[in-house]
């Protein structure tokens, strides 16, 4: 499970300020309880696009698979945003309705954001647009935070 890194409380909603790769979050922050004297500072805190939740297995040595339901395939190329540690990996199976595998990508081994797949064999999800297809996302020693299409 991903952990919170910035746990609810009761002070006002936090703004967002999106960058072009980074998403900043300023918040206050102190030593002590807010009924007294205390040292107060201004924070920062930074994600990457795409950086808000993931999937990964449940301890460093598993391997956990993720199926998609159908989705339309809307562009040529597949992208995903992961964190992949130094012996991990993202695999990507693509299936028709059926489960019929129809490619497999090469394994990602480190950490992106909108890392474009590569195909095992000569393949193009470009075919297929318009057609309903399902992803099998194969993760080990990796977080999973999202997959997109781009042209």
């Amino acid at each position: 499970m991903c952990e919170v890194f910035l746990p609810h409380t009761k002070a006002k909603r936090r703004k967002l300020v999106f960058l072009e790769n980074e998403i900043r979050i300023y918040y206050g922050g102190s030593d002590w309880h807010h009924d007294n004297w205390r040292n107060a500072f201004l924070c920062l805190a930074t994600l990457r696009p795409d950086g808000f939740a993931c999937y990964e297995p449940e301890g460093a040595d598993k391997t956990a698979t993720i199926s998609t339901k159908p989705v339309a395939v809307v562009g040529g190329s597949l992208c995903l945003s992961a964190d992949v540690a130094k012996s991990g990996h993202v695999k990507v199976t693509v299936l028709d309705k059926e489960n019929k595998v129809l490619a497999e990508s090469d394994p990602i081994t480190e950490t992106g954001t909108d890392i474009k797949m590569k195909w095992t064999e000569k393949f193009s999800l470009e075919k297929l647009t318009g057609r309903e297809i399902k992803f099998r996302f194969e993760l080990k020693g990796a977080k999973l935070y999202s997959f997109s299409f781009e042209d």
